[in-house]
């Protein structure tokens, strides 16, 4: 995948864009392997939630994952985990990343998620 950087809002503290990134590198190659799918940057812009945009890109993605029975894998924030949770969607770790490391201010915690197959049995 290119490198998303160039295309992220301005401005952006690039020391937390690199920590988190390496953060979900060194994830992914615990939690996935190469049949599972990654649904990366689910995002809707604030005026649009809740008007089911999300849920719409989110069983896109279930479907293409569910059609190929790879199991699907994501980086969940708060804001997110109720809706995948509601699809399914497990926990197979939590963590915080501390912005004040970094530069920043605050913390954010991020759930990692995964969801099997779906198949016409257990759907």
């Amino acid at each position: 995948m290119a490198d998303p950087l160039p295309y992220a809002p301005r401005p952006i503290n690039k020391e937390i864009y690199k920590a988190y990134g390496a953060f979900i590198d060194r994830k992914r190659a615990v939690h996935i392997t190469q049949h599972d799918m990654v649904l990366d940057m689910l995002c809707v812009l604030p005026d649009y939630q809740g008007k089911g945009i999300g849920t719409r890109f989110l069983k896109w993605g279930m479907d293409k994952a569910d059609a190929n029975n790879a199991r699907i894998y994501l980086e969940a924030t708060l804001e997110g985990y109720p809706l995948y949770l509601k699809y399914g969607w497990k926990v197979v770790e939590e963590f915080v990343l501390d912005y004040e490391k970094y530069g920043g201010a605050g913390s954010q915690k991020f759930v990692l998620m995964m969801r099997e197959p779906q198949t016409g049995e257990n759907m």
